[in-house]
């Protein structure tokens, strides 16, 4: 599994998108400062600026909002509240991702790991989770994710036509596939020829 050596690399391992060549962005909160090499981060309901160089936490806040739910007509009225999605334990390391991908042609994305140490006031580590690309072929939609961190390759295959039953090789899986970028049929062919020793 790729280890990205700070947070500036882990965003910039594709700045576009390999198809199109469009704006890669992420599916959180995340603002890139280039001028400060700063990023702010929101896991939940807490909030981390990092400096993307060092990885180093530079401010953490955690806001604390509740929601309740009223049940009326049981007999005794009953009142339930929860917090916000879970923020960043204090101690220990918190395994988190940041989602990056194309919001152009939705062909390509990846998933980035994201371990984060509070106690010790930093990211320290950052891995090449997973790489999803889409690929058309006339009435077939494949979608090829290689997940580094089972070293498995899915692919599944979306018909256009409703009358195209879904079949038991419509999602497969196999050891580890690697992806070709330049041209993602390829893969898609190399994956078809694996499906015989299912």
């Amino acid at each position: 599994m790729k280890q990205f050596k700070n947070l500036i690399e882990a965003i910039d391992y594709h700045k576009t998108c390999p198809f199109c060549s469009g704006k890669m962005s992420t599916d959180m909160d995340l603002t890139y400062d280039e001028n400060s090499l700063k990023a702010y981060l929101k896991f939940g309901n807490s909030k981390v600026i990092v400096d993307c160089v060092t990885n180093v936490i530079i401010q953490y806040s955690e806001s604390s909002s509740t929601n309740a739910t009223y049940s009326i007509g049981c007999g005794k009225p009953a009142v339930q509240q929860w917090g916000a999605a879970q923020g960043l334990s204090t101690n220990g390391i918190d395994y988190r991702r940041v989602s990056i991908s194309c919001e152009d042609c939705y062909k390509y994305g990846y998933l980035v790991q994201v371990l984060i140490s509070l106690s010790e006031a930093k990211i320290v580590g950052l891995f090449l989770n997973s790489e999803t690309v889409s690929v058309e072929d006339m009435a077939r939609l494949y979608e090829i994710k290689n997940i580094y961190a089972t070293e498995k390759t899915e692919m599944a295959t979306f018909h256009q036509h409703t009358s195209r039953q879904k079949g038991p090789l419509d999602k497969v899986e196999f050891p580890l596939v690697p992806l070709d970028l330049q041209n993602p049929m390829k893969t898609v062919e190399r994956i078809k020829k694996l499906i015989v020793f299912l």
